[in-house]
């Protein structure tokens, strides 16, 4: 329904979507047609004092007589991904031999530390893999993820030594893995 909506929206359109400037409205639906997805529009946060991503899409689909019950299915669908997608971190923690207060005690440098604290974090690019998965589906992904990088750095991060185990927080819980990608153990935050 998305690209439908992007292929029929036209600037004639800008009276009815509630612009009285048709030249914002025009970067309007610059914006709104070079997004892939109603979840990446959704993603940019646009607002231009007339709309925001969601109040847009509603419009436009109200301006081109599109049935509201398949718009707001897909709103939903996006916002449910969008809400999930939260429940993932991207930041995988490394624990080594060598703590940064170690480093501290022994008067390394900020910038050295903030190298070393840049080494002890393993950056996940996309969690996209992870939405609305089962649980046991997602805690076996970030587990490979985790048992590869293991591997490709032969179990040591220089300077800081031997890998000890990893954590990250999904679903606002904070696991703990094994250089070998098995949960050891599960602490409740929050």
């Amino acid at each position: 329904m998305f690209q439908t909506l992007q292929n029929r929206l036209q600037l004639t359109h800008a009276k009815a979507m509630g612009y009285h400037n048709e030249s914002r409205f025009d970067e309007a639906l610059k914006a709104f047609k070079s997004k892939n997805s109603l979840i990446e529009w959704f993603d940019s946060q646009f607002y231009d004092l007339v709309h925001f991503p969601q109040s847009f899409y509603l419009k436009a689909s109200e301006v081109l007589g599109v049935d509201e019950s398949k718009i707001q299915e897909d709103m939903e669908k996006a916002t449910q991904h969008i809400k999930d997608r939260a429940n993932y971190g991207k930041d995988i923690s490394i624990k080594t031999q060598i703590t940064l207060d170690e480093l501290k005690n022994q008067g390394t440098n900020v910038f050295g530390l903030m190298c070393a604290k840049k080494q002890k974090t393993l950056l996940l690019q996309d969690i996209e893999c992870f939405v609305l998965k089962p649980h046991d589906e997602v805690i076996k992904g970030y587990g490979e993820i985790i048992k590869k990088h293991f591997q490709e750095n032969a179990g040591a991060i220089p300077s800081l030594g031997e890998i000890l185990g990893y954590s990250v927080m999904i679903w606002g819980k904070e696991y703990h893995f094994s250089p070998q990608g098995e949960v050891m153990e599960v602490v409740e935050r929050g």
